[in-house]
């Protein structure tokens, strides 16, 4: 076997792996819909059920607002209940239940909740996000086979280099341009161009970043050690790294001032050098964290840094309540996981109680249900597809091509890293994506462009 094509194998292993995962993560469905399920803890841990009322539920949750038409909402924040008017025919649903507690006090009696052998887990289109992976996938395919016949001569080429960064660079900008600007919950980082769907400009721009420094880095690699390299490797790292910082971005800012730095270190920088270079993109990032908190101190990316380096256990619980939920879920779902995992498609979490469990957040909501054994799978095949790259970089000749290697396998591994380290709250939320895991079409295109490049490269061909 080629052992290029074993990139193949290990991409398609975890392109495989990230259909179970959206699959299992985007579901409302952890419970047998064919028999009796009865619901006797404290629902304050669970939170998560979407289900049609029966009469003996509706008789209780009418006798706490003291209606006889409106079918009840729960706020999630407390037990404050509120009416809600339902179509003719549509299903009465719970989307966050209180806890047993507050009904039994509220009605005087005590509460079992039981849903019968015809109730059915209701969900927004169950199968919505793994439907739209699938069509992401066979658009990322065409795209792959584009790439598979694009000649890999004309990667060298430097006007290509220079087009492919001036484009995705314009396209980037596009973030700020009204009218096609668009947000993801509190993020702004997608464009909506229309008839077409929402596209996230940072993924293409990842991978564009690279393109230019693999030519950059690789035509300067004489030099590389001298004063002036540093200097102007450092002001095109800046420009590109303050545009990111804008959106703000903090994820893409850090994965591309790593993945620019570890180019540079392959083809001979300095260890010593690689620490001042890492200072001075330190002093950019807190002159602009500072820039933006001025202009915007409710700013989501500061509130995300703010959350975890608060050191006050207090002030950080206060603060957890309202913007560190999605972390504390995610260690929450982590640890449920255990060894074993609580099964394929039982996880609690992603009910309602985890943020983005299908993207984000994916491997916390997933581990749940896979455990530790599930992880270390992953984990194998993220180490497989390294080491693969890494064992066959010695067979490519061509410098540039070979930078272009080590930058597209250096983009891939630090954002898994990235995102682990999110999920485990590690790090500060960053709002990244799992390679080739996550749910997203930008995201997942790109991976598999990023894949069929490295095959070209470590092929020859």
């Amino acid at each position: 076997m080629n052992n290029a094509f074993k990139v193949w194998i290990f991409g398609g292993l975890l392109t495989l792996f990230g259909l179970f995962a959206v699959y299992s993560t985007s579901i409302w469905k952890s419970f047998d819909q064919r028999f009796k399920v009865t619901i006797i803890q404290n629902i304050e841990t669970v939170k998560a059920f979407n289900t049609f009322l029966d009469e003996t539920i509706l008789k209780t949750t009418q006798k706490i607002i003291q209606k006889s038409e409106p079918l009840i909402v729960v706020d999630t924040t407390g037990s404050n209940l509120s009416g809600a008017e339902v179509s003719s025919g549509a299903p009465a649903a719970i989307p966050v239940l209180p806890t047993l507690a507050t009904i039994e006090a509220e009605t005087g009696e005590e509460v079992k909740l039981v849903a019968n052998e015809e109730t059915r887990i209701q969900a927004k289109n169950n199968y919505f996000y793994f439907s739209s992976q699938i069509k992401n996938l066979a658009v990322a395919l065409i795209v792959v086979f584009l790439t598979l016949i694009f000649p890999l001569p004309l990667l060298k080429d430097k006007k290509l280099a220079i087009l492919i960064a001036v484009a995705v660079f314009l396209f980037q900008l596009c973030v700020f341009i009204p009218g096609i600007k668009a947000t993801n919950g509190t993020a702004r980082g997608w464009v909506d161009f229309p008839g077409l769907p929402n596209m996230q400009p940072a993924e293409f721009f990842k991978l564009g970043y690279v393109f230019f420094m693999s030519y950059w880095i690789s035509k300067r690699r004489e030099v590389i050690k001298s004063a002036p390299f540093l200097t102007q490797f450092a002001l095109i790292n800046a420009i590109i790294l303050l545009v990111i910082l804008a959106i703000p971005d903090m994820g893409t800012l850090f994965i591309l001032a790593l993945t620019g730095t570890i180019m540079a270190w392959y083809n001979g920088l300095k260890i010593a050098r690689v620490g001042l270079l890492a200072g001075v993109a330190g002093v950019i990032a807190l002159i602009g964290v500072g820039t933006i908190s001025m202009w915007n101190p409710d700013n989501y990316a500061l509130t995300r840094l703010k959350t975890f380096f608060t050191t006050d256990e207090e002030a950080k619980k206060e603060i957890s309540k309202k913007d560190g939920r999605q972390n504390q879920q995610g260690i929450i779902a982590i640890g449920g996981g255990g060894f074993r995992g609580q099964g394929y498609g039982k996880g609690l979490q992603k009910m309602g109680q985890l943020p983005e469990a299908y993207s984000d957040m994916i491997f916390a909501a997933f581990s749940e249900e896979i455990g530790f054994i599930g992880n270390m799978i992953l984990f194998a095949l993220y180490i497989g597809l390294f080491f693969t790259v890494l064992k066959q970089l010695d067979q490519v000749r061509d410098p540039q091509l070979k930078t272009l290697a080590v930058g597209i396998i250096s983009l891939i591994i630090v954002q898994v890293f990235v995102h682990v380290g999110v999920n485990l709250e590690i790090l500060p939320n960053t709002g990244l994506t799992l390679p080739f895991i996550s749910h997203g079409g930008t995201a997942l295109m790109i991976n598999l462009i990023e894949l069929t490049l490295l095959y070209k490269i470590l092929r020859g061909k």
